[in-house]
């Protein structure tokens, strides 16, 4: 991807402050990441996957509809694994943005970009955060996984920040 590329997210003049935050801020945000391949998600994933399937196994069903399971279980173990830890599928998402108000911007690998708002139970963690966000028009609510190995450390520690910041100011108004 190159370096140049234009942001998913084009704020308004009035967008650009949130708050009481200065406009120089790096907290004012847009926060943007880019996400790569992940080895602790891929390792998180197969292990996830290799646990559900040792229970269908221990289960005691019977033959035919253990197999099932298990070919679902794969199936879906794949699919994460393209999608989620190695990023390799057309749907997977390869830059995230954040701005300061809520709005979230993606960008596919098939460089389809969509924007949409963030949802109430995103997670920051010190070395886990998943952001949950809802596309406009859309139904679901998608998370996506950020660990230290998948994106670069600055801009995954701008953006944890700026999305504590933001709760923290949800929980004050």
């Amino acid at each position: 991807m190159p370096p140049t590329a234009e942001p998913c997210i084009k704020p308004t003049p009035a967008q650009r402050l949130p708050g009481a935050v200065a406009a120089g801020s790096r907290l004012a945000g847009p926060w943007q990441v880019d996400i790569g391949p992940s080895r602790r998600l891929a390792a998180a994933v197969v292990g996830g996957h290799a646990l559900a399937a040792s229970a269908v196994a221990a289960a005691g069903l019977p033959l035919p509809a253990a197999l099932v399971l298990l070919l679902v279980v794969g199936v879906s173990g794949a699919h994460c694994l393209r999608q989620q830890a190695c990023v390799s599928s057309a749907g997977a998402i390869v830059r995230l943005e954040v701005d300061g108000h809520g709005k979230v911007g993606v960008q596919y690998r098939n460089g389809y970009t969509a924007s949409g708002m963030l949802s109430g139970s995103t997670v920051v963690g010190w070395r886990l955060t998943l952001v949950r966000f809802r596309i406009d028009g859309d139904y679901l609510v998608r998370t996506v996984a950020l660990l230290g190995d998948n994106c670069s450390a600055t801009p995954f520690r701008r953006l944890r920040t700026g999305l504590a910041w933001q709760a923290g100011a949800a929980l004050r108004s």
